[in-house]
């Protein structure tokens, strides 16, 4: 009622608006309506087979004029009966274009041409037609198309003269137009005898008109920016004189745009607040009185739904519900100038049987025009086009490779029969009018039965196999996909109404094996190279990883990419002789990818005399192959050295001359990656001096302490001293020690906020900055930001985060915070730990892209120390990128314990002066590394899920399910959910003790639900349980993702109001629970969850796999995080 009364404001709803209405108004009124006979729906052949379509023939254009059907399509062109020849091609030279548009005449379907040496079977080009559209005109045929020559682009517009045939009205060249070279897609309107040409390249879409003169057309206001539009359409409405335009973006945005037919300069507007949709395809634009209606499929998961819309006072509003199908393509919608302005929805369903229904204005829902039966098809159809005439709706379509025209005929229902409808009308038994036939195919292929009836009047449905039901086959077709040799059998069907059952014959289905095709596989790089034999009489092969489907392949050999190396994979191919059959398939056989080795790490050179010596240790990441070799390249020179030990001694080398090394390590594939640069060292002569050589003094003692500057605001000052100490392994550690007086002094001056930096830049191991515990919590009063500043790395540390009050009372209660020294410390990995991190790396099947840094934060007291290890905001550190390394090749930042666990931090990749940055956001202090870890999830290469799910396993996230898949429909846990939350947030589990019944401490997700609980992220049932079994909810998703957006600085302020509007802008928004509702509203608020489809959120709903991923991605991106 909502959309109706909309409908009542707006000023142009003229017929529609009023039988919308009054029809409403009866059904609201006390008055019953009175009850008519049941109408029995014919669907009918419109004259006989138009043409055995051929190339390119997967679309038919239906255009009704002047009680006039009329019918577009292409198919090869011919010459004699052979072929015809494009200029300069041969006589087979299939890829020549020809548009045939026939009329019906009677009952026959005649050519519209001028008969014999006149073109006699529709206008040929020279080139091949990658798009076109048609329409009839007050009796008159245009044709837009575009073409392709080699590299030339055409775009023409013919309209037929009954003179002289058809003429080219004008046209144009990618050579005069480069951009047209690029163009995708194209869209025709005529509209007053005026011709309309949108089309679409990559960057934009231009739209033309007409005019008739020596120009042919004019430009039609301003170029309308978009990426990657598709399936364009448009539409003219003379009453006001806007031109509309539709089409998809490549984010899966549904726009729709418009502009004064009457401006040629102005910009294109978009037309309702938002757009159309988010997750759309094929939109279809009508436009009726000035109002744009549109239909499209909306993506859900890996199922679809038919949606159309129309535009209310600047609002987008269904008509109707949303039409749940398993798959929707295709859709259409039309509008009959009949006395009932009757609308009418086609598209292509399940199986892609064309599917047929009209609004209902009564209920505002889309019916089948029979009452009972959608169905325009009881087969696999393509090319799907609507039209109607005299209120009834006429379609076209390629049915086995044959144009098909078809329109339905309601009759009165005869009566008879042995039950009833409501109101006392008798109903029919059904009668059986298309039996299902027996088939024949090849295992592997897909296959379909189908019926249909007349008397069809509230109709159930039972297929059979063997005299057996089968679950869940309950429409009027049944479908086997990837038959296999149990499937066969006999099949039949019961049909049930009110007036009784009948059976089908039964079919039988017979499955041969199929022949088989020699495969073999070669690994490589994340790559294993497929090859096969060719196939008699096969067309297309399918190629399969892991049992599912990877990708269509018209050649004998492919590579199967972005797989991880040393895991093992298997593979299928399988021939198809037409697209749709198949003809032969190969064993399965298995592969695992090989890789070259990561770099070696610990790179340390030596000089001597013409010489040095590189030591280092090998890669963590072999490649899966055993490693050959290694070789040392010097730099400046390019000298290099081979060796197969870890030691290597480079000669050649002048005297005096400072040198760096980068190693490479090798195995049976090639060499890997560069090692970072050694340190440098330069050769001399025996008895010569040289400063560096042996990489410093090997002495303990401090150095002398230097009076040390901080940089305040940007601004250095004196404020502190430093000192320089060098272990026995002749590692440096230089200290700061703030002068707490001098920076309080300086802080006096400075406004609240203030950045002080320490900087520490000479090459050393460690660096630390030492305040007091008073200076700390002065800077904390300020609000001011500690950032510790070396060659590679910034640590940027709010000073609230240090939490002095809570150090102090760790220490003791009467601890004066003058006494308690703060240490802030980056440095390498110290001990055992860098042997720790390789293990690491190794067992994780990563690589490291830059060295690991260790954070430590601790206050002391008179020799009792305590460590800062949490925060309670994201503190950020920026690790500089090794120069040669892609940042492309970054994926995140990860934490490794000293117990050699790994776990996700939130990452960022910046650039600042040049220099790449890892950003990681995390709210611990730890040991982090920068990895590169690409990962892809087979089975999602095709879901609308897909960048999200690999960018979510990539970042150690989310995991598969094995097999490299990720299972992106099953639904999720509320253990899952939890462990998700956790990973994604960069926080460790903890040791598994949580205050819940029924989690117990050993099981796997004991420890991620005690931290979860601990950050106030979770909360349990009222009985005292989590339930970590149970699915869980949308809206309990929702809850616990409000509560992690106050960890991530999300918040959104909300009022009531606000919280009413957010949630009752969809249809279910009322049964939202009254706890989560403010949460749900604050992450639709966020851009966190969007609805299920564009009416539903689906509260109640399980969370699926997938829709967790993208929740996760879309927490942190939109919390500036990654």
């Amino acid at each position: 009622m909502y959309n109706l009364l909309l409908l009542r404001n707006h000023p142009k709803a003229k017929k529609f608006l009023s039988i919308l209405l009054m029809l409403t108004l009866l059904l609201s009124s006390a008055i019953s309506a009175p009850v008519y006979a049941a109408v029995s729906i014919s669907w009918t052949q419109v004259g006989e087979d138009l043409s055995e379509a051929g190339l390119d023939a997967a679309q038919t254009v239906l255009s009704i004029s002047n009680g006039i059907p009329y019918v577009a399509y292409l198919e090869p062109a011919t010459s004699g009966g052979s072929a015809e020849a494009r200029s300069g091609g041969s006589t087979n030279d299939s890829t020549v274009g020809k548009a045939v548009v026939k009329k019906l005449s009677g009952d026959i379907w005649e050519t519209v041409d001028l008969g014999d040496n006149h073109e006699p079977d529709g206008f040929v080009t020279d080139a091949t037609i990658l798009k076109y559209d048609f329409e009839v005109y007050d009796g008159i045929p245009y044709l837009a198309y575009l073409s392709t020559d080699y590299d030339m682009m055409t775009l023409a517009l013919m309209q037929y003269d009954e003179e002289y045939g058809w003429v080219t009205l004008w046209d144009e060249y990618s050579s005069v137009n480069n951009h047209l070279a690029n163009a995708n897609d194209l869209a025709l309107d005529v509209s007053s005898g005026v011709p309309y040409i949108a089309w679409s390249t990559p960057e934009y879409i231009a739209c033309l008109e007409y005019t008739g003169n020596e120009d042919g057309f004019q430009y039609f206001g301003e170029t309308i920016v978009v990426s990657g539009a598709q399936s364009l359409s448009i539409q003219c409405d003379m009453s006001e004189g806007f031109i509309f335009a539709s089409f998809r973006t490549d984010t899966g945005s549904v726009e729709v745009y418009k502009n004064l037919r009457t401006s040629l300069t102005q910009n294109w507007v978009s037309v309702g607040e938002t757009a159309v949709s988010t997750n759309g395809t094929e939109p279809y634009l009508y436009v009726f009185e000035n109002i744009p209606l549109i239909t499209y499929a909306e993506i859900d998961g890996s199922s679809s739904s038919c949606v159309v819309k129309m535009l209310v006072n600047s609002h987008w509003v269904p008509l109707g519900a949303p039409i749940n199908d398993s798959k929707v393509t295709n859709p259409s919608i039309y509008m009959d100038d009949d006395d009932d302005d009757t609308l009418f929805l086609a598209y292509q369903g399940p199986s892609s049987f064309a599917i047929v229904k009209k609004f209902n204005p009564q209920n505002q829902s889309w019916n089948p025009v029979s009452g009972t039966n959608s169905y325009a098809s009881t087969y696999i159809v393509s090319g799907l086009s609507l039209s109607a005439l005299d209120g009834n709706p006429y379609v076209s379509y390629i049915q086995s490779d044959h144009v098909m025209v078809m329109n339905y005929i309601p009759d009165e229902g005869p009566g008879g029969g042995t039950g009833e409808e409501p109101g006392g009308e008798p109903v029919e038994v059904p009668s059986i009018t298309t039996q299902p036939q027996d088939k024949t195919v090849l295992e592997g292929s897909s296959v379909s039965f189908s019926v249909s009836t007349s008397g069809n009047t509230s109709l159930t449905y039972q297929w059979h196999k063997d005299g057996e039901d089968i679950p869940g086959a309950t429409s009027s077709y049944y479908s086997i996909s990837n038959a296999v040799s149990s499937d066969a059998g006999h099949y039949s069907c019961s049909i049930t109404n009110a007036g009784g059952t009948v059976k089908t014959r039964e079919a039988l289905l017979t499955v041969k094996e199929a022949e088989t095709l020699g495969l073999t596989a070669k690994a490589g790089n994340k790559k294993v190279t497929l090859t096969w034999d060719s196939f008699p009489g096969a067309t297309r092969y399918k190629v399969y990883l892991n049992n599912s489907l990877y990708s269509d392949v018209d050649g004998n050999s492919y590579d199967v990419r972005y797989l991880v190396n040393g895991t093992t994979y298997q593979f299928e191919v399988r021939a198809l002789s037409d697209g749709t059959t198949f003809i032969g398939s190969s064993a399965k056989i298995s592969a695992a990818p090989i890789g070259v080795p990561g770099a070696p790490t610990n790179i340390a050179a030596t000089s001597g005399n013409g010489q040095a010596t590189v030591t280092f240790q090998e890669p963590a990441d072999h490649g899966d192959s055993p490693i050959t070799g290694y070789t040392v390249t010097s730099s400046p020179g390019g000298i290099k050295a081979s060796g197969a030990g870890t030691s290597i001694t480079v000669t050649g080398l002048s005297n005096g001359t400072s040198y760096t090394f980068i190693v490479n390590a090798m195995n049976s594939l090639g060499e890997g990656d560069d090692s970072v640069p050694s340190n440098a060292v330069t050769p001399v002569a025996p008895g010569s001096h040289s400063g560096g050589s042996k990489g410093g003094s090997t002495s303990n003692t401090p150095t002398q302490s230097e009076s040390s500057t901080v940089i305040v605001n940007g601004v250095a000052k004196a404020a502190g001293t430093s000192q320089i100490t060098t272990d026995k392994e002749g590692k440096k550690t230089t200290t700061v020690t703030v002068d707490s007086e001098r920076l309080k002094e300086i802080l006096a001056s400075e406004k609240s906020g203030a950045t002080v930096i320490i900087p520490v830049k000479n090459g050393s191991a460690a660096a630390k900055g030492i305040l007091t515990g008073e200076m700390v919590k002065n800077m904390e009063s300020k609000a001011a930001v500690l950032v510790i500043q070396t060659d590679r790395v910034s640590y940027t540390l709010p000073a609230s985060q240090i939490n002095i009050d809570k150090v102090s009372g760790q220490l003791g209660k009467d601890v004066s915070l003058s006494e308690i020294a703060v240490v802030i410390t980056v440095s390498e990995p110290a001990g055992n730990m860098s042997k720790v991190i390789e293990n690491a790396v190794k067992q994780g099947g990563f690589s490291v892209i830059a060295p690991s840094i260790d954070f430590n934060i601790s206050g002391t007291y008179k020799g009792s120390t305590v460590n800062v290890s949490a925060f309670n905001a994201y503190v950020d550190r920026l690790v500089a990128i090794p120069a040669g390394v892609d940042p492309e090749k970054i994926t995140t930042g990860i934490v490794v314990t000293p117990k050699g666990n790994t776990y996700h931090v939130p990452t960022q990749v910046v650039i600042i002066n040049g220099v790449y940055y890892a950003k990681i956001n995390s709210l611990t202090n730890s040991t982090y590394s920068v990895i590169w870890n690409p990962i892809e999830f087979a089975d999602v290469a095709k879901h609308w899920s897909k960048d999200s799910v690999n960018n979510m396993g990539s970042r150690m996230v989310v995991n598969g399910v094995g097999g490299s898949n990720y299972d992106p429909n099953r639904s999720i846990t509320r253990a899952e959910f939890a462990a998700i939350i956790v990973r994604a947030l960069g926080l460790a589990p903890g040791s598994g003790t949580t205050s819940f019944s029924d989690v117990a401490s050993s099981a796997w997700y004991a420890g991620y639900i005690e931290t979860a609980s601990s950050y106030g992220i979770i909360k349990g049932y009222d009985n005292g349980g989590f339930g970590p079994q149970d699915t869980i909810s949308r809206e309990q998703a929702m809850a616990m993702l409000a509560r992690a957006m106050k960890i991530t600085g999300l918040e959104t302020a909300l009022t009531a109001k606000d919280v009413n509007q957010l949630t009752a802008a969809y249809a279910d928004g009322s049964s939202i629970s009254s706890y989560a509702k403010e949460a749900s509203a604050a992450c639709l608020k966020s851009g966190i969850v969007a609805g299920r489809s564009n009416s539903t959120i689906a509260p109640k709903s399980s969370v699926t796999r997938a829709e967790v991923a993208a929740m996760m991605e879309r927490l942190l991106q939109k919390s500036d995080l990654i």
